[in-house]
């Protein structure tokens, strides 16, 4: 349908509508001209009983903006005789309720205040402000709860609830606080549901029936025992009740030669479930009267957020007729764009208001509607808001209620103004069947189905370089495996090119305004994510290669640099002795000092105490002034509002000086003003104070407090990296879609909600309510579902090319995990798929066709071996939680045992280490070594040469440095390096071994898995000469004897051989 034919219908005034316009058919056009036909077929019409409500203030601006303008174009073109309707609507246009929805409710209570039950001067919280308050009072309700409620004590204790997951959850109750009233009953069911005694006395039935009827069913059987013992030897047998797990005991677990063992499998989760439900509701009950302390707390500063804003409104509607007839009379016509993301609480309020006079239906699918007063835009292809109580179920009710009030066939939009036809045509085969196949649930509204794209027009022309819309651009790397982190550097380093090679031709893309091809700009192109974190290589690889870019969005808020660098300088005032602060404001951008001189300065002064040093007897001039700075902070903290210590950080980072060097300044300059804002309005507040403000910071970055970062208005010509969930409504010529390796995560949602029945599920750790299960399995189809509406976004953004880097050819640690590609792989075919119906419009290539000669500099691949997470394997992950483990494990048994390393078995003479300060330069030269095989191994020596660079000048080694690179230099030459390009490879492994009167700890340099088993191969960098080699094996073998122990014995797998490999006269040696 095209939009001439659109008019046909936009003009039936009299008739409500739901428009599903597919992504790029014109949404908000169809709300545009729905506008001007109201104003001028209805000349009684007043802008007063206008309502058009949007999905954010930037939306609402650029309709009123686009309106304005509508309606003068059609004023001045105005020829009747009659009254002008554009003329008096632009005089009356202020008066025209155009606004996102909290705001309207706003305006609405502030009508009818007392009939809401609120106060006519209240205030509105935005969500940092709801959320201070509600951390505030969380502490506040806490530590009094923990004084005084010995129940609770215990609860906390014996269930294992961390008191975070508490938290979590009574966050999700405060969002979810209109359906409490239906879960309050529930709960009350919950907690006279099992007493422990009751709860032991169905065990022991089901034990006897165990070893009756199932004698022979070993994992039921061990489970069993398991708990029997537990409880016959545990003073706390509720706690046995509430924390016992087993692999053995599993949900669902069904043992067809035994069908009594399945039935009892089933009877004992029942007795686990029924116990833990209960303890659920006691906690449940303590999170009730925190809510209600919440709620009091806003009633006693007189205000309101945003979701109090929809709730107050509702129920003004829903329960006091008069209220709801006096609006109903006010607004003539309501159009709500973005429908598809509208709340079921949003839904109920536009219902109300466009229910037919002298009705009050109190349920909102029972409103019968007035002829024509309700104009619904939307496209459920795009819903992708569920995390913020959007709900596909709601919108087909609402879609099934527009279609009872007038039966005639709703419109669809399909004709696509924005895409390349080749875009489409991808798009449409590559959805479409994933989509209707999720639209066959009966009564789940999981998917909605498809309506095919179909393209405005045909005439666009391409540039010969890339002559096809769909570019798959294939990934090539080395023959190692490649992790999660190491495929996203890869493909960072893929996207780089491309963008820079297109812009240095430059590519042209065709502009449908000036149908002219033009060259590419960098504002020209988009790269979309499915999450924040997803970007982190490409942000770096842009930074290096000074690729101007700007972020629309972000979730972590509270880390970007300039921000974690002011809580660390507000943190040192607050607390002058916290020296992990204050080494991170020194480095910060703030301050700007180096590790060479953090080093210098420690090596100088010896203590960290800036409160009592004299900043003029510092030798190290950026210290001595960061030191005299906090002083004078420090010395004015109490005296000085927030906004000015603020201002003065500012200040001292030189940030509008340096805006004009690069953008990245200018960001960050005005992610600090935005902070200096915010601070002037909290410190409004008497009680206020600077501990309140970093913990505000500190939990900024959350989904629901998520803080835009505001665009550099200078950034004119730069590349735009967004989340697919901000990209939303734009537009890109070129849009590059990265991360389709990442592995598709649903979690665990703690409270779900269901609207149409008006209940709750909830699950806090083990324990849960009833029908928690089953509709988890739901919600996690649901999120799946718009997993897929997510990439069918991210794809319709593109208008010139849509550049999709495929990493599938790589080697790859897990195959088997579910990733993102996997939504799109109908549209992925690989070279070898010759009949694929897509071959022939898409343009496959290789990255390094993209490749032009400025590449990233070793120094800055070092920035991306720093920045990296620990690799996304089995071994890397038992590393990590070994090191949270190792202190605390090493602590508790030095009491009883020796600690030892294996290296003090070796009695080494080195002849060139006569004092112990030379010994020491030695050792610390072998740590810098052994840090750069363990992070550069896989890489070239120019990389591993300016690593080494790196560490020794934060060492203080510069003058070793030579040394150094002369055994890097000779690592690299060598075969053991080309081993380790081709092998399974593990560095730097840590251990602990108990060894009777001894305990062992240390790290072994390289095990190397084979087929029969594993090699060990311990790295020195010993000043020796080769006939002192046989000497000095003979010394070391002790060491090697405990690290072959300890491999024997930990992996329970076969040593293939030892060996030693002297980096200096570069030899091997097997023992």
């Amino acid at each position: 349908m095209t939009k001439d034919k659109a008019m046909d219908w936009i003009k039936q005034i009299d008739r409500n509508f739901i428009v599903e316009a597919s992504a790029g058919t014109g949404k908000t056009y169809s709300l545009l001209e729905r506008i001007v036909n109201l104003i001028e077929q209805d000349r009684k019409l007043r802008m007063r009983q206008l309502v058009a409500i949007t999905f954010t203030d930037k939306a609402a601006s650029e309709l009123r903006t686009r309106l304005r303008k509508e309606l003068g174009e059609k004023s001045v073109k105005f020829s009747s005789q009659k009254e002008n309707p554009y003329k008096r609507a632009l005089a009356e246009f202020e008066q025209a309720e155009i606004s996102t929805i909290h705001s309207f409710c706003s305006r609405l209570l502030r009508m009818r205040p007392v009939e809401a039950k609120i106060s006519p001067a209240f205030q509105i919280l935005d969500p940092s402000g709801r959320d201070f308050l509600f951390e505030q009072t969380w502490e506040n309700w806490l530590t009094k709860k923990i004084q005084e409620d010995e129940e609770f004590f215990k609860l906390l204790r014996r269930s294992g609830v961390k008191i975070d997951d508490l938290k979590a959850l009574a966050r999700s109750l405060f969002s979810a606080r209109d359906l409490l009233d239906n879960a309050r009953t529930e709960w009350k069911k919950l907690k006279s549901n099992i007493s422990i005694e009751q709860a032991e006395k169905k065990f022991d039935k089901l034990y006897q029936r165990t070893k009756a009827d199932a004698p022979n069913v070993i994992k039921l059987n061990r489970a069993i025992d398991e708990i029997k013992n537990l409880l016959e030897n545990s003073a706390d047998k509720e706690r046995v009740f509430l924390q016992f797990k087993s692999k053995d005991l599993k949900r669902g677990t069904e043992w067809k030669p035994s069908p009594e063992a399945t039935k009892i499998n089933a009877e004992l989760i029942e007795v686990f479930d029924q116990f833990r439900a209960n303890v659920l509701a006691r906690f449940l009950e303590r999170l009730n009267d925190f809510l209600e302390l919440v709620q009091s707390e806003k009633e006693k500063q007189e205000a309101l957020d945003f979701e109090d804003l929809l709730f107050k409104t509702r129920d003004l509607l829903k329960h006091n007729p008069e209220a709801r007839d006096y609006f109903k009379r006010r607004f003539k016509y309501i159009l709500i764009d973005e429908f598809q993301d509208t709340d079921p609480v949003q839904v109920e309020i536009a219902f109300f208001l466009a229910e037919e006079l002298n009705s009050s239906a109190k349920d909102w699918t029972k409103v019968k509607l007035e002829p024509g007063k309700l104009f619904l835009v939307g496209d459920p292809k795009q819903s992708l808001y569920r995390f913020r109580r959007a709900d596909l179920r709601i919108y087909q009710r609402a879609k099934e209620s527009i279609i009872k009030s007038s039966p005639e066939p709703l419109p669809v939009l399909k004709v696509n103004r924005r895409s390349h036809p080749g875009i489409l045509k991808w798009v449409n085969y590559t959805f479409e069947t994933r989509f209707n196949q999720e639209n066959k649930d009966p009564g789940k509204d999981y998917q909605p189905g498809y309506e095919s794209l179909e393209p405005y027009s045909t005439d666009w022309q391409m540039d010969k370089t890339l002559p096809r819309a769909v570019v798959i651009m294939e990934l090539e790397g080395k023959d190692e495996k490649y992790n999660a982190d190491g495929v996203r550097e890869l493909e960072a380093e893929a996207v780089a090119d491309f963008i820079q090679w297109a812009h240095s031709l430059p590519l042209k893309i065709w502009n449908q305004r000036t149908e002219k091809l033009e060259p590419v700009k960098f504002r020209d192109f988009a790269v979309l994510y499915p999450t924040n974190e997803s970007a982190s290589f490409v942000k770096t690889i842009f930074r290096m290669r000074d690729i101007p870019f700007q972020i629309a969005e972000s979730d972590d808020f509270s880390l970007r640099e300039e921000i974690a660098g002011l809580v660390s300088l507000l943190k040192t005032l607050i607390n002058p002795l916290d020296n992990v602060s204050l080494l991170s404001a020194l480095r910060s951008l703030f301050f700007a000092v180096s590790d060479a001189e953090l080093f210098q300065f420690k090596f100088s002064s010896g203590t960290w105490n800036w409160l009592e040093l004299d900043p003029e007897k510092i030798p190290v001039d950026s210290i001595k002034n960061a030191f005299k700075f906090l002083q004078e902070l420090y010395a004015q903290r109490d005296r000085r509002s927030l906004s000015w210590l603020i201002e003065q950080a500012i200040e001292k980072s030189q940030l509008r000086k340096l805006k004009t060097l690069n953008n990245r300044f200018t960001q960050a300059l005005l992610n600090l003003e935005r902070i200096k804002a915010i601070a002037r309005n909290l410190e409004q507040d008497p009680g206020f104070s600077l501990s309140d403000f970093i913990n505000w910071l500190e939990i900024s970055g959350g989904e629901d407090t998520k803080m835009p970062e505001l665009l550099a208005e200078d950034a004119e010509d730069a590349i735009t990296l967004s989340t697919i969930h901000k990209a939303k409504g734009l537009e890109f010529p070129i849009v590059i879609i990265i991360n389709l390796c990442g592995k598709q995560h649903y979690g665990e949602t703690g409270v779900i909600k269901d609207w149409e029945k008006h209940q709750l599920e909830i699950a806090l750790s083990q324990y849960m309510t009833p029908g928690y299960l089953e509709k988890n399995s739901e919600e996690k189809r649901h999120k799946q579902c718009e997993y897929l509406r997510q990439f069918y976004v991210a794809t319709t953004r593109a208008k010139n090319y849509l550049v999709l880097p495929d990493f599938r050819s790589l080697p790859q640690n897990d195959r088997n995990i579910k990733r993102y590609i996997d939504f799109i792989l109908p549209g992925m075919p690989t070279e070898e798929n010759k009949d694929h119906p897509l071959q022939n419009s898409i343009f496959r290539c290789k990255m390094s066709e993209f490749k032009i000669k400025q590449k990233t500099k070793p120094a800055d691949r070092i920035k991306l071996f720093l920045s990296r997470k620990p690799a996304d394997t089995e071994l890397e992950r038992e590393k990590e939680l070994f090191g949270k483990e190792h202190q605390q494990k090493i602590e508790s048994a030095k009491v009883y045992k020796e600690i030892k390393a294996p290296s003090q078995t070796d009695e080494i003479e080195y002849p060139r280490a006569e004092t112990a300060f030379e010994r020491k330069r030695a050792m610390d030269i072998g740590v810098i070594v052994h840090r750069v095989v363990e992070l550069a191994a896989k890489e070239n020596l120019e990389v591993g040469l300016k690593l080494a660079e790196i560490l020794a000048k934060e060492s203080g080694l510069e003058e070793e440095l030579g040394e150094i690179k002369s055994l890097l230099e000779n690592f690299w030459k060598s075969d053991l390096k080309k081993e380790l390009d081709t092998l399974q490879v593990y560095q730097e492994v840590p251990f602990i071994f108990d060894d009777d009167s001894v305990i062992w700890r240390g790290k072994m340099d390289l095990i190397i898995r084979e087929k029969d088993g594993l090699r060990l191969i311990d790295l020195k960098t010993d000043r020796i000469t080769k006939d002192q080699i046989e000497p000095q094996n003979q010394k070391h073998k002790p060491q090697m004897n405990v690290y072959q122990k300890v491999l024997e014995n930990l992996k329970k797998e076969k040593l293939l051989s030892a060996e030693i490999f002297y980096l200096k006269p570069e030899l091997r040696s097997k023992l």
